[in-house]
Formats: C-alpha cells, structure tokens, sequence
C-alpha cells in the first residue's frame, strides 16, 4: 500500500512537472512568435518607409526633367514666334512703304 500511495505522489509530481514544463514552452513559444511579428512589422515598416522614398525620389527626379524641358519649350517657342514677329513686322514696314510710294506717285503726278 505504502508503494502504491508513493508511485501515485511520484506520478502526480511528475505529471505536474510536465504540466508546468508545456506551460514554459507555450509561454517561451508564444514570446518567441510576438518577437517575430514585431520584428516583421519593423520590416514592414521599414519597406514602406523605402518605398515612398524611393517614390519621391523618382517623381521629383520626373517633375525637375519635365520643368526643364517645358523651360526648354517655351523658349524655344518664343524664339519662334519672335522670328515671326519681326518678319511680319518687317513685311508690314515693306507694304506700307510701298503704299505710300504709290499715294505720292498717284496724288503727286
């Protein structure tokens, strides 16, 4: 009787140290895998930071080349129109001298 009720202490120590051993592994797993997702959440945070860096870098990059060719543009198209201008300017000049040559010569002979 005295093995009996001594083999059945033993067992219930050991089942519950067996108890309290799964409980430290669930708790050391547990503490393991919130170490993993903050760890994957700095990741994550980490490559949405580089993400729109790398977003802005780009557009600004894009919007100071299409500034500069607009510049370009406009430049280019003033120069054009100024071409023009000055060629109209001068055929207006050229008639108009021609218009008055006329009047004198008509009203004049």
């Amino acid at each position: 009787l005295k093995h009996l009720q001594a083999s059945i202490v033993i067992q219930s120590h050991v089942r519950r140290w067996l108890a309290h051993k799964k409980e430290l592994e669930k708790a050391a797993l547990l503490t393991e895998c919130k170490a993993m997702l903050m760890e994957l959440k700095s990741l994550q945070a980490a490559i949405l930071v580089q993400s729109h860096t790398r977003r802005w870098l780009a557009h600004s990059s894009f919007s100071c080349k299409r500034n500069s060719i607009v510049r370009i543009q406009a430049f280019l198209q003033m120069k054009s129109q100024n071409r023009r201008y000055r060629q109209t300017l001068t055929n207006v000049t050229l008639i108009q001298g021609l218009a008055e040559e006329w009047l004198i010569r008509r009203n004049g002979a």
